[in-house]
């Protein structure tokens, strides 16, 4: 992966896309984080949705919010045949804190790292679904 770091853009062609989402599914977090931002600098029209959609349960809830603000670039004839998967995301568990699903609104308490990592990812599938439904997308 650091090989293809210091490429523009363009030089990263379909295969290299094809390589990268490969990745993203590979055991090591930092693997899949690095693949993920590498895909971030892609045109979203050489990449598969349904090839990011795994990562949505991934057990690190960095690797869940990168392919989610991943997802949100892509248009909303990509993303609507998946609208489903965002809504069972934000019904995971462990976007729950212990008080319900707002965790950073706690009164007295301040937010936790745990809670953060729940609101980056539980705002991130937000705005993904928002650009599903939003009216002349």
């Amino acid at each position: 992966l650091g090989a293809l770091e210091g490429l523009e853009p363009r030089a990263l062609d379909d295969r290299a896309a094809a390589a990268l989402l490969q990745q993203v599914q590979h055991p090591t977090f930092e693997v899949r984080r690095d693949a993920l931002r590498l895909l971030g600098s892609l045109d979203t029209r050489r990449l598969d949705v349904g090839a990011l959609l795994p990562l949505l349960r991934d057990e690190n809830w960095e690797a869940r919010w990168l392919a989610l603000e991943l997802l949100s670039r892509f248009g909303l004839q990509a993303l609507a045949p998946h609208l489903d998967a965002f809504l069972l995301l934000l019904a995971d568990d462990r976007l729950e804190g212990e008080a319900g699903f707002l965790p950073h609104s706690r009164a007295g308490r301040a937010e936790t790292r745990k809670d953060r990592e729940r609101r980056l990812v539980r705002d991130a599938a937000i705005r993904v679904i928002e650009s599903c439904t939003a009216t002349g997308s």
